[in-house]
């Protein structure tokens, strides 16, 4: 397997990792304060993501439409964490929520064409 292949596939599978960790944290956030003023280490594993994402972009042979699809995800935890207040808490949580989701769903898709799409062929 040529370096650049494991390569991205060492970023996907880190970065599933990561998405998975901040899936955990905003989905745990039950008060405001825990979404106003995210943790410093969400805030770098966020950071993380994101230099993994433009490495496996850059890498990748083929520039697919899900893979801007973390952008939303990233948008959305970004403003719900500006704009939200206690009366706007319920609103905004779920925002989180659906932004999580968000950066979780492009890499399956990437997996998939990564390990299951060749084999299937």
């Amino acid at each position: 397997m040529e370096t650049k292949k494991v390569i991205v596939i060492l970023a996907t599978l880190s970065k599933l990792i990561i998405s998975g960790l901040l899936f955990m944290y905003f989905w745990k956030a039950e008060d405001f304060l825990a979404i106003k003023y995210i943790d410093l280490g969400i805030i770098i594993v966020a950071i993380v993501y994101i230099l993994l994402q433009l490495l496996t972009r850059k890498l990748a042979i083929t520039s697919n439409w899900w893979d801007w699809v973390y952008y939303g995800g990233l948008l959305c935890i970004m403003l719900a964490s500006i704009f939200i207040s206690q009366e706007t808490f319920n609103t905004f949580h779920m925002l989180t929520r659906i932004g999580t989701v968000l950066l979780i769903l492009p890499l399956f898709a990437d997996i998939y064409q990564l390990f299951l799409k060749k084999k299937i062929k």
